[in-house]
């Protein structure tokens, strides 16, 4: 597994040596972490302690992503966006499932102090799938790596059926099929559960802990 510098390092020098400088098309999974009833919490809590729970709760998860190889790519609202290349030793070692329920155990274990500090503990809604991206440069100071395509849009679709659905982690058979589950979580079919990418139709599986 990565370390947390050799992540940072990573992204680095995909910068230093330009190697999107000009468009690149990649394979990537993409996770969506989504906080549960953000609207409620920021109404109850305040503009400034909001912020002090939003950027406690992204540090915790950017702790466990960073633990397990994975990259934080944006920062949406309430929400966080985390992606691996799909052809990685680590994704292939099933660690964005790793990741996501490392993220939901995490918080769970804090869930006490931030109680303590806001009254609230913080809970997230997370949906994984994978396909291409489109990848360049963008910007100039400082240059950022720019990713689009449907393939994040249809993972944030994702997260909005599992808030529909009541589920906390959800997957694309699609990546299930290309990334088998790590020991200690199992998938379970949401045979009525399906969304499009691309024109195409993919079936959801939700994640669970096996203990």
């Amino acid at each position: 597994m990565l370390s947390i510098l050799g992540l940072r390092m990573a992204a680095l020098v995909g910068l230093l040596t330009r190697r999107y400088r000009h468009l690149r098309r990649e394979e990537r999974v993409s996770l969506f972490a989504d906080l549960v009833g953000s609207t409620a919490l920021a109404e109850r809590l305040g503009a400034s302690r909001y912020q002090s729970f939003l950027n406690r709760a992204f540090g915790e998860i950017a702790e466990q992503v960073e633990r397990h190889a994975g990259a934080i790519y944006r920062y949406v609202g309430d929400a966080v966006v985390v992606t691996w290349p799909l052809e990685a030793d680590d994704v292939r070692a099933g660690n964005c499932f790793r990741s996501a329920q490392a993220i939901l155990d995490a918080l769970e274990a804090a869930a006490a102090s931030y109680v303590s500090d806001f009254g609230a503990a913080p809970r997230f809604r997370l949906a994984l799938h994978y396909g291409p991206v489109l990848a360049a440069e963008i910007g100039e100071l400082p240059r950022k790596i720019l990713y689009s395509g449907h393939t994040l849009r249809a993972t944030a679709r994702m997260e909005a059926i599992a808030k529909r659905g009541g589920h906390t982690i959800v997957a694309s058979e699609h990546l299930l099929n290309r990334t088998p589950l790590p020991n200690g979580l199992r998938a379970q079919s949401l045979s009525s559960r399906t969304f499009q990418d691309k024109r195409v139709e993919h079936a959801l599986v939700s994640i669970e802990s096996r203990g």
